[in-house]
């Protein structure tokens, strides 16, 4: 196809090149979107981690936190016993 040839041609070649330019776009826009959400999580990651290291490091005594959390869940301690 040349400059000068058919002009459906032409027409049905710009309109396919327009798809493809939306498409790349719409790809863009996902990684984009995909990218930003991997770094809210990270960031939501990060503070829940440090969150759960203060508590931890709060706590006076990890042994009676385990005893507290055994008996409110009725978990069995490390003997077997409830």
């Amino acid at each position: 196809m040349t400059r000068n040839g058919d002009p459906a041609e032409r027409a049905a070649l710009l309109r396919l090149m327009a798809a493809m330019h939306r498409t790349t776009a719409a790809y863009s826009n996902f990684r984009a979107a995909e990218a930003n959400a991997r770094a809210a999580l990270a960031t939501l990651t990060h503070a829940m981690a440090e969150a759960d290291a203060a508590d931890i490091a709060n706590h006076p005594d990890l042994a009676y936190l385990g005893a507290q959390m055994r008996g409110f869940y009725d978990m069995p301690d490390a003997s077997g016993k409830s």
